[in-house]
């Protein structure tokens, strides 16, 4: 089983959730491999043009992935897994956290303190006191 694949138990917990019906075109194949993909960028947090080569090619795994964002499908995958987890008393529903928050810094923003250098401004210079003129 490959790094972030679902095993045949858990797909066939999800499978009737993640059916796939486009508008237009023939009958989606590999069903299966689209969803591992999703999950495996989005375990990874990869860029999609990273995928690994033995996935479908990423812009249809994206459009996918953009299908089941759109139609709520994985919310539902996610419901019915905290179900089925929750029945088998494998987690308390209490203690769920899942942490989505992505902040993405510039690459100078690394916590060093700033180097800074104490400069004198010529107006902060004292003024010595001129003789007044007069005229």
């Amino acid at each position: 089983m490959a790094r972030y694949s679902l095993t045949d138990n858990e797909f066939k917990t999800i499978e009737a959730l993640i059916t796939y019906s486009p508008e237009r075109g023939r009958k989606p194949t590999k069903i299966r491999e689209m969803f591992d993909a999703i999950l495996w960028i989005l375990c990874s947090g990869a860029p999609w043009r990273d995928l690994p080569e033995h996935y479908p090619p990423y812009q249809s795994v994206y459009h996918r992935f953009r299908y089941y964002q759109k139609h709520g499908i994985l919310e539902q995958v996610v419901e019915t897994l905290l179900k089925k987890a929750s029945k088998n008393r494998k987690v308390q529903l209490t203690l769920v956290c899942i942490d989505g928050s992505y902040i993405r810094a510039h690459r100078h923003a690394a916590g060093a303190p700033k180097k800074t250098k104490e400069k004198t401004r010529r107006s902060a210079a004292p003024v010595e006191a001129s003789p007044q003129n007069s005229t």
